[in-house]
């Protein structure tokens, strides 16, 4: 066999050990995804809101998480959990940038 076929099947078994022991932080329940679109096919196209609250009736929960190819998203569907998260832990995530929050600014503007 060629050494460089050889070296190329060792740096994908290698690779492929790594990426499955690679620790996953813990997240909210939510749809699954695909393996490289994640859940970019489950977007809803229309009423999003009324989308988000049967997922949070499915899954039994008012914090939900999506993967959109490379990008995590959080739902929140109760005032509870907003109230939570982002008021009574707002320590927490102040320092995070918050995407949609400019993009309801601009579009008020």
């Amino acid at each position: 066999m060629d050494i460089n076929f050889i070296t190329l099947l060792f740096a994908l078994a290698l690779a492929f050990v790594f990426f499955l022991s690679r620790r996953r932080q813990p997240t909210p329940p939510g749809p699954p995804g695909l393996p490289l679109l994640g859940n970019f096919l489950d977007l809803p196209k229309k009423e999003a809101w009324k989308t988000y609250i049967e997922w949070g009736k499915k899954y039994n929960s008012d914090f939900l998480s999506m993967k959109v190819p490379s990008q995590r998203f959080f739902i929140l569907n109760s005032s509870k959990v907003y109230h939570d998260l982002l008021v009574k832990k707002s320590t927490i995530y102040s320092d995070r940038s918050t995407p949609m929050m400019n993009m309801i600014k601009r579009l008020r503007d």
